[in-house]
């Protein structure tokens, strides 16, 4: 799954997390690895998203961690629009 041109990064977790649900839905489905789960995320991410080069630099050790900073990142970035400032990831460092 990949993050489509011009869709924002809310929309592409939002389906992503969907998807999960889904594989999990599937009877006899073996589970899937958790770093297997966080690696699909940031591969999917469009490589113009400064959350992609965040997760590339710090990748993520949980799916869960991921989500939070993803959300963090879409916080940081709506204030920063507002202020016009470069988005900075919250709480991961």
């Amino acid at each position: 799954m990949e993050q489509l041109e011009d869709e924002p990064l809310r929309s592409y977790l939002n389906r992503f997390k969907s998807a999960l649900l889904d594989l999990r839905d599937i009877p006899g489905a073996p589970p899937i690895a958790e770093p297997v789960l966080v690696q699909a995320l940031g591969n999917g991410l469009r490589y113009e998203s400064g959350f992609w080069e965040d997760i590339r630099i710090r990748p993520s050790p949980t799916l869960k961690d991921a989500f939070l900073r993803a959300e963090n990142y879409i916080a940081s970035s709506k204030t920063s629009r507002s202020y016009g400032s470069t988005p900075k990831i919250l709480g991961s460092g």
